[in-house]
């Protein structure tokens, strides 16, 4: 859009504009055609860390079931674990 507007009011010439358009198209698709972000990265940031590790200790003591702290993080048994690695920093 900037590009577009320097273009009308003559800041840029044609082929300018050509170039930068180029560009900006290359990087979209680039952009597009990424995998995606990182689910574990992700869930770190929706889940606060000290609720996720008072969780943890509640379920290693016996007094919260595993299927509970899963349904409260909205986990599996193998995401729960690599979301405590991710936030140690272990994984």
């Amino acid at each position: 859009m900037i590009a577009r507007r320097a273009l009308d009011l003559n800041y840029i010439t044609n082929s300018e504009y050509a170039i930068v358009a180029q560009e900006a198209k290359h990087g979209f698709a680039q952009k597009s055609s990424s995998g995606g972000g990182d689910f574990y990265r992700t869930q770190a940031s929706r889940i606060d860390h000290r609720f996720l590790f008072a969780l943890e200790a509640s379920v290693k003591e016996g007094r919260t079931l595993h299927s509970d702290a899963f349904r409260l993080t909205n986990t599996n048994r193998g995401t729960f674990d690599n979301l405590l690695m991710e936030l140690r920093g272990e994984r």
